[in-house]
C-alpha cells in the first residue's frame, strides 16, 4: 500500500480544472470587457470536457455564451449551432430562443425561425415586456411574409402594432402584405397609419401628396 501511495504522489496530473463558477465569472468578465476571443477560447476549452460532467443549467449557460461569442465575432453558423444546442436543452429559455430566431431569419431559414418565434410567445409571453412582445410579433410577420403567408403576416403585424403602435417597421410590413392580399381601401388605411406615425410635418405632407397621386 505504501508503494502505491508513493507512486500516485509521483504522478503529474497537470493543473486542476477550475470550479465551474470560476469559469462563469471569468467568461462574463471577459465578455463585459469586450475580450470576446479570450472568452470564446475559455468556453471552447470547457467544451472539450463531456457535457455529462456538468448540470443542465451549466450546459445551457455554456452554449448560450458560446453562441454570444460566435455571433459577436461574425461566426454566424457556429453561433446558430450553439444557440440551437442551448434551445434543445431548454426550449423555454426566452433569451436563447429570441437570439436563435433572429439569426435564423437573417440566414433565410424562415420555417425554423417561425417555429422558434412561436415558441417564444407560447412559453414566455406573460413574462415579456410589451415592447418585446411587439417586436416578436413583428418578427413573426417578417418570417411569414418571407414565406408568402401574407394573411398570417398581416395578423402578426397588426398584433405588433397593438402592442407597439409607434413601430414603423411593423407599419411598413403591414403595408407590404396588405398590398399583396388586401383591397385598395386596406392599402390606403395602412399607408395613412404609416403617414401619421411620421414625426416630421413636411414628411407627412409629402407622403400625403404621394398617396393622393397614387390613388
Amino acid at each position: 500500500m505504501k508503494e502505491v501511495r508513493e507512486l500516485a504522489e509521483g504522478l503529474e496530473f497537470g493543473d486542476p480544472w477550475p470550479e465551474f463558477a470560476e469559469v462563469q465569472e471569468e467568461v462574463e468578465s471577459l465578455l463585459q470587457e469586450q475580450e470576446v476571443d479570450k472568452a470564446r477560447l475559455v468556453l471552447e476549452e470547457c467544451l472539450e470536457r463531456d457535457d455529462c460532467g456538468r448540470s443542465c443549467d451549466q450546459n445551457l449557460w455554456l452554449y448560450h455564451r458560446l453562441g454570444d461569442a460566435y455571433e459577436r465575432t461574425d461566426r454566424i453558423d457556429e453561433a446558430m449551432d450553439a444557440y440551437d444546442r442551448a434551445h434543445e436543452m431548454e426550449p423555454r429559455d426566452g433569451a436563447v430562443a429570441r437570439k436563435l430566431s433572429h439569426l435564423l431569419m437573417k440566414n433565410e431559414r424562415y420555417e425554423e425561425g417561425l417555429t422558434v418565434a412561436r415558441e417564444v410567445l407560447l412559453n414566455h409571453k406573460s413574462q415579456m415586456r410589451t415592447e418585446e412582445i411587439g417586436a416578436m410579433y413583428r418578427r413573426m410577420g417578417e418570417l411569414q411574409e418571407a414565406l408568402e403567408q401574407y394573411e398570417d403576416a398581416k395578423v402578426s403585424f397588426e398584433k405588433a402594432l397593438v402592442k407597439t403602435p409607434d413601430d414603423k417597421e411593423a407599419l411598413k410590413g403591414l403595408l407590404r402584405v396588405v398590398a399583396e392580399v388586401g383591397e385598395a381601401q386596406d392599402v390606403v388605411e395602412a399607408r395613412l397609419k404609416l403617414i401619421r406615425s411620421l414625426d416630421d410635418a413636411k414628411e407627412r405632407s409629402r407622403a400625403l401628396v404621394e398617396l393622393g397621386n397614387d390613388w
